[in-house]
């Protein structure tokens, strides 16, 4: 494990290196990025850019996106979800760099939770459902969420029950929800945390 972890840590080294470096990354080629950057003139920065955005920018309305069991979604359906799942997370006060979490089984949900936190310039924390009790009263205390998305609020301790909304309310509010503008970041802006083991 340590071996794996230490190897992961050099990629996202390397990664950050050559991000930094404004060239493109081991594994992209993500074409709106590129087109971003041969606009600025050389040696010009971009100095601000939505993650969630470069993601869903510049693939075809129609082409599938995710599928998960019996569900798919299209990239044009996943776009609209997921500004409205920002309007979702600024309509209950989160705002720039506030920390969401999503407790929530991996799937479509939990993809435009993620994705939607990130358009709207919250930090999303993906965290396991089926976490110890232990571990998350721990992750609670230590990142301080604005909103927690969960299938229920049962487990989460006080005070922090009160923060959580669930699955299936969450779902009526996507219904309609207001579709927000991504909100665009410094370039070194954190996205999303994750908390290791």
């Amino acid at each position: 494990l340590a071996a794996e972890e230490r190897e992961h840590a050099a990629l996202l080294a390397t990664e950050y290196k050559r991000w930094r470096a404004g060239k493109p990354g081991l594994f992209s080629g993500d074409p709106l990025v590129t087109a971003v950057r041969a606009a600025a003139p050389e040696g010009t920065p971009v100095p601000l850019c939505n993650a969630a955005a470069l993601l869903l920018t510049g693939q075809e309305d129609a082409r599938t996106a995710l599928v998960c069991a019996d569900r798919q979604i299209s990239y044009g359906e996943l776009r609209e979800q997921v500004a409205r799942a920002a309007g979702i997370w600024q309509a209950h006060g989160i705002g720039f760099g506030d920390r969401v979490a999503i407790r929530l089984p991996d799937g479509i949900d939990w993809v435009v939770a993620w994705l939607g936190a990130i358009w709207s310039g919250a930090i999303a924390v993906g965290i396991n459902p089926r976490i110890p009790a232990a571990d998350w009263a721990y992750i609670l205390d230590e990142a301080g969420f604005g909103l927690i998305i969960a299938e229920s609020s049962s487990d989460t301790p006080a005070p922090w029950t009160s923060r959580v909304l669930t699955l299936e309310d969450w779902r009526r509010e996507l219904r309609s929800a207001a579709r927000v503008t991504a909100r665009m970041v410094e370039e070194d802006q954190a996205a999303f945390w994750t908390h290791s083991s």
